[in-house]
């Protein structure tokens, strides 16, 4: 009998490993909006001038699902032994005494495992950004250029008015715009290096209040932290309105540094929170899955009284 369970436990793992691996990169590329997250961002603008960050989500994720799907169906195709040890699972995981309480744990833990290694990443980006450097750099003087290494930067230019971007962004009845500005010497037709990106929400009367710094048509600074992905969309958009692009094109995410307390990680404990929805969503499940368990035990306990009556 072990010898048996070996092939659909390890596809199983194989499934379980490939299913993390489409979450985890429906998240990075959702939350960078580059790779597949951008490209369905634009077909939603697209088609209906707006996008949501859900539907991005499944989008993507359903996108790789699909995709994992086929490819799955071409490698049995020409190794017929995965579709037997497929079959094979199948069968096995059906049986009502296959929930084990391992595996019940597994699941249970598996939000708050995930959030954790979240809150993780997010607490130390935060810590790394609290003792970055603020770089300066003038379009007016110097060459558009920044470090490799540079997490926060000021730019001071003057934005690009016929080249600005505006996009419409839906979540559960809530409406925001993103501003994607590029900023310009202010003379000349260089190519666009640096792309200042900001988001505010829809007042009750339709109208939007952007940042003063965004009101002025001089140059400015604007502080943020560098993202050097800039999305698809964005990029195609400027492209249609004949802007000229550099290769080394950064993003960066508007944030006023004025202010900045230099060593102080999580000012907004924002990082808190894939810990804390994780966390609930583990506590949650605890009861669901033991009911699940025990309702699972009891029906093959049946099963096998009918077999030995």
């Amino acid at each position: 009998m072990a010898q048996s369970t070996r092939p659909h436990r390890r596809l199983q793992a194989a499934w379980l490993a490939c299913a993390f691996l489409i979450i985890a990169y429906a998240i990075y590329s959702s939350a960078t909006r580059t790779g597949l997250a951008g490209y369905a961002m634009k077909v939603q603008m697209d088609l209906q001038g707006t996008s949501s960050e859900s539907t991005t989500m499944l989008l993507t994720m359903g996108s790789l699902a699909i995709a994992f799907v086929i490819l799955s169906a071409i490698a049995e195709r020409f190794y017929p032994p995965l579709r037997a040890a497929r079959v094979e699972a199948a069968r096995w995981k059906c049986t009502p005494g296959s929930l084990t309480w391992t595996w019940v744990a597994i699941i249970c833990a598996a939000p708050a495992l995930i959030g954790g290694i979240l809150t993780a990443a997010l607490y130390e980006s935060e810590r790394q950004d609290a003792q970055a450097q603020v770089y300066s750099i003038d379009l007016r003087t110097q060459p558009a250029a920044a470090p490799k290494d540079a997490r926060l930067v000021q730019v001071t230019g003057a934005i690009a008015r016929p080249y600005v971007l505006v996009y419409k962004k839906t979540e559960d009845q809530k409406v925001t715009h993103e501003l994607f500005a590029p900023l310009t010497s202010g003379a000349g037709h260089d190519p666009i290096r640096f792309i200042v990106h900001t988001e505010a929400p829809e007042a009750y009367d339709g109208k939007v209040a952007w940042p003063d710094d965004f009101r002025h048509k001089e140059a400015v600074p604007f502080s943020g932290r560098v993202s050097r992905a800039l999305p698809a969309f964005v990029a195609s958009g400027l492209r249609a309105k004949g802007a000229k692009l550099d290769p080394s094109c950064i993003l960066i995410d508007w944030k006023d540094l004025r202010y900045r307390q230099a060593g102080v990680a999580g000012d907004d404990m924002m990082w808190l929170v894939p810990g804390g929805v994780g966390g609930l969503v583990s506590v949650m499940l605890i009861p669901v899955m033991a009911i699940v368990k025990v309702m699972l035990g009891r029906a093959n306990r049946r099963q096998a009284a009918g077999m030995h009556a």
